[in-house]
C-alpha cells in the first residue's frame, strides 16, 4: 500500500434564511430614515436602563419595528444592546470550519446599511452617546452595540 493523501473538503456555501421579521424591520427603517430627526438632549449621565428606555422611545416615535433594546446582562453592565432580526445571507465555511458572511451578498449589504442607519439615528438624537474608546490605550467608553438576533436559533451577532 502506498501513502494515502487526505484531501481537505471544499468550502461549503449555505444560504441562511432571513427571520420572518427582517422585511418588516427593513421597511420600517427605510421609512424612518427619511424623517428629519432632531436632537433629544444629553442622556449619557443617566442610568443605563433609562438610556435604553429613551432609545426605545425614539424608535417607537419613528415607527421602527422589530428592534430589541436592552441593557446588557449582569449586575455591573453599563452598555446597551440594540438588536434587529437577522437577514438572509450566504454563509461560506473555510477549511477550518469557520463560517463567514459573503460581503457581496445583498442580505449582508442590507444588514450593514441597517447597522449604519440605526447608529446614525441614535447619534443624531443623542449625540453624547458617541463611542469615546481609544484602542491605542485600551480605554473603552461606549454605550451601545448594534447586532442581529435570530428568532430560530437565538444566536446574537454583533456587526
Amino acid at each position: 500500500m502506498g501513502n494515502v493523501i487526505q484531501m481537505k473538503p471544499r468550502p461549503v456555501i449555505t444560504r441562511r434564511e432571513a427571520s420572518k421579521s427582517f422585511p418588516v424591520f427593513i421597511a420600517s427603517l427605510k421609512q424612518a430614515d427619511e424623517v428629519q430627526i432632531t436632537e433629544m438632549g444629553k442622556v449619557r449621565s443617566l442610568y443605563t436602563k433609562e438610556i435604553a428606555a429613551k432609545i426605545r422611545e425614539l424608535f417607537r416615535a419613528l415607527g421602527i419595528k422589530k428592534v430589541k433594546v436592552a441593557k446588557g446582562k449582569g449586575t455591573g453592565s453599563c452598555y446597551i444592546h440594540v438588536d434587529y432580526p437577522s437577514g438572509p445571507f450566504l454563509m461560506c465555511s473555510d477549511y477550518n470550519e469557520q463560517f463567514h458572511a459573503n460581503e457581496a451578498d445583498p442580505g449582508v449589504q442590507e444588514a450593514r446599511w441597517a447597522d449604519k442607519t440605526l447608529k446614525r439615528i441614535i447619534l443624531t438624537a443623542f449625540p453624547d452617546l458617541d463611542d469615546r474608546s481609544d484602542s491605542m490605550t485600551d480605554y473603552f467608553d461606549f454605550v451601545f452595540t448594534i447586532g442581529t438576533y435570530s428568532e430560530s436559533d437565538g444566536i446574537r451577532t454583533v456587526g
